[in-house]
């Protein structure tokens, strides 16, 4: 697990609107749960959130650094959105809009 300095990941839509998540450590991962929850795991720091609807996948997507830069890898079946455009993988940047 690498350690950086300090980056965030807030909820905008949806449930959870407006909660939000410090990136301490990568990988972060992010998927479905019951509720959101934040828990370290074997794997990184784990965010799950509620999703009826299931287009979150269980791993959908994790935070990782390359090269010194944020970026967000897709892990999922559904597809992940960077700032409104399907990716398997991207650079994240200050205001980047991840959706799933």
């Amino acid at each position: 697990m690498e350690n950086l300095g300090k980056a965030k990941l807030r909820i905008i839509k949806g449930m959870g609107k407006g909660k939000e998540f410090l990136i301490e450590t990568t990988p972060f991962l992010i998927g479905r749960g019951e509720e959101i929850s934040l828990n370290r795991s074997s794997e990184g720091m784990r965010l799950d959130l509620p999703d009826p609807t299931r287009s979150i996948s269980r791993k959908h997507a994790k935070i990782i650094v390359q090269s010194g830069t944020y970026q967000i890898v897709d892990t999922s079946v559904n597809g992940t959105l960077l700032n409104g455009k399907k990716v398997s993988f991207g650079d994240l940047e200050n205001n980047s809009t991840i959706e799933m």
